[in-house]
């Protein structure tokens, strides 16, 4: 699957997709603070059932600008 997370500076509006798909968005409350202030991390994992082991792949991380 590919996942992506865009970032539009201005309103601070966060959109998530799965595989091309918007799947949901956020705007904070507070987006200037966001924007001038906070700091951002990626942080990509994966689950699966408790007595279950996984393996999972990572290819393709890019972290650019808004097309």
């Amino acid at each position: 699957h590919q996942v992506r997370v865009e970032v539009d500076p201005d309103p601070m509006e966060f959109r998530y997709f799965i595989d091309d798909r918007a799947v949901g968005r956020f705007v904070p409350a507070n987006p200037a603070e966001l924007r001038d202030e906070a700091r951002f991390y990626l942080d990509i994992g994966a689950w699966g059932a408790s007595n279950a082991s996984v393996t999972v792949h990572f290819d393709s991380v890019r972290i650019s600008p808004v097309r």
